[in-house]
């Protein structure tokens, strides 16, 4: 249910910034958005799951109520989380994915290190859920910095790749081609 709507950020937000319009009311509508659909599913899923899951699934998920709370939880973490990654994707700000990405590592570790119950592994997820979400709402808030620190890096990269022995690189292509 979350990613429902997190299609529709890249291309309304890529055309506010291609029309040089603010694009923070688009993200609190997307947010809202994706808020009310995940949350639905958290009230049918999580809080109602165990009336639903084995109404619709039969006894067997039984096995799998206790879980459920914490598991859509996650998921909603998760989907929310991911609207700041695309939010931020589509005005050329990488870090975002970046810091999602590496979060994703932290993630297999810990299910790497505890993966003897179903419980444990969900209660992995619901911390990098959470963990998610509270660190790309930082890193949203603190976006000013974090396009100074990209600056920052690709200027850099820029002066390291500025070297004498870079500099002939596209001659020697050129070269090449033409032969």
């Amino acid at each position: 249910l979350g990613a429902l709507v997190n299609q529709l950020i890249m291309p309304i937000v890529s055309r506010n910034e291609g029309a040089n319009k603010n694009s923070d009311n688009i993200l609190f509508l997307i947010f809202m958005a994706t808020f009310l659909f995940t949350g639905t599913g958290f009230v049918f899923w999580g809080l109602f799951g165990s009336v639903t899951a084995p109404l619709i699934f039969g006894a067997k998920a039984l096995e799998i109520t206790p879980y459920l709370i914490p598991f859509t939880f996650a998921m909603v973490c998760f989907s929310l989380s991911q609207i700041f990654v695309g939010f931020n994707l589509a005005r050329k700000i990488y870090t975002f994915p970046v810091v999602s990405f590496l979060l994703t590592f932290f993630q297999f570790g810990l299910i790497y290190m505890s993966h003897n119950s179903v419980g444990a592994i969900v209660w992995d997820m619901f911390m990098v859920g959470l963990l998610n979400l509270a660190v790309l709402s930082v890193l949203h808030m603190l976006e000013d910095y974090v396009r100074v620190f990209e600056n920052n890096l690709v200027d850099f990269f820029g002066l390291l790749s500025s070297a004498k022995a870079f500099d002939d690189q596209p001659k020697r292509i050129r070269i090449l081609i033409l032969n």
